[in-house]
């Protein structure tokens, strides 16, 4: 057993320690710091609300930079099952691609999931509401990307 001296210098030390979230939320607020100045201007855009067929969306090469690998077959197959159970009235959010494409900018967890749901025959799944965002610069979309995974990669650290 540790002395009382011990155990008041260990809980020191982890009183020091940062949850690894607040790490990654570090991390992000300095490259959105050092991205900041390439965007102009901070007044939102319009969004639109829009149906489309799961076949319209893409996921964006940006996302899978960041976080390769991070949604594993075990979190996709998770929000299957929520989705199957609670269905899914959700959003993903987009830019306009090319023709009638849209590229994901917010939702590639969410995607996945459905996606393999409809491979399953669940074809109530093949229609989605997305939210159609645009950037005024690359920069401000790749910040909006590295914000949206922070916040929600965040709150599944607190659950």
């Amino acid at each position: 057993m540790l002395d009382t001296d011990k155990e008041t210098q260990i809980l020191d030390l982890f009183q020091e320690v940062k949850p690894l979230s607040d790490y990654v939320s570090d991390g992000f607020k300095k490259v959105k710091k050092k991205m900041s100045h390439l965007s102009s201007s901070n007044e939102a855009l319009p969004e639109t609300f829009l149906k489309v067929q799961l076949s319209q969306l893409q996921e964006h090469d940006f996302n899978e930079e960041i976080y390769p690998s991070q949604d594993d077959n075990v979190t996709v197959r998770q929000v299957m099952e929520s989705i199957l159970t609670n269905g899914f009235d959700g959003v993903i959010t987009c830019t306009k691609g090319e023709k009638d494409r849209y590229i994901i900018v917010s939702g590639h967890i969410r995607f996945r999931a459905l996606t393999q749901l409809v491979k399953e025959g669940h074809l109530e799944f093949n229609e989605v509401m997305i939210s159609l965002k645009e950037f005024k610069s690359i920069q401000e979309e790749m910040m909006y990307i590295m914000d949206m995974n922070n916040a929600k990669r965040t709150l599944n650290d607190v659950h």
